[in-house]
């Protein structure tokens, strides 16, 4: 695997930024020519720290999962029915005393 030219890699990058990993591993195999374990590895360590996009929870502000998401897995809430907010609770103890 040889080094990569920096217009490919500055476009690689931007890919796997605005659209993941696998779009950044098509994109390098097909400007480069690699095969797919070299394109992988490649983006592997590339450092991009790719997180799929998000929003933040409307009651404690954390990131959520996914743009879908109607539950938080920090603070338990569950708004998929917007006039019934739910708190999920979890499998400890003390986690049944109502949070505010």
């Amino acid at each position: 695997m040889s080094e990569l030219p920096r217009k490919v890699e500055s476009k690689v990058r931007h890919e796997i930024r605005q659209t993941g990993p696998i779009s950044g591993i098509k994109m390098l195999r097909e400007l480069t020519g690699w095969g797919l374990k070299e394109a992988k590895d490649w983006v592997d360590g590339c450092g991009t720290n790719y997180r799929p996009p998000s929003m933040p929870c409307p009651y404690c502000g954390r990131r959520l999962r996914s743009l879908q998401a109607k539950q938080c897995r920090r603070c338990f809430r569950d708004w998929h029915d917007e006039a019934n907010i739910v708190f999920l609770g979890t499998n400890d103890p003390w986690s049944k005393i109502e949070q505010a």
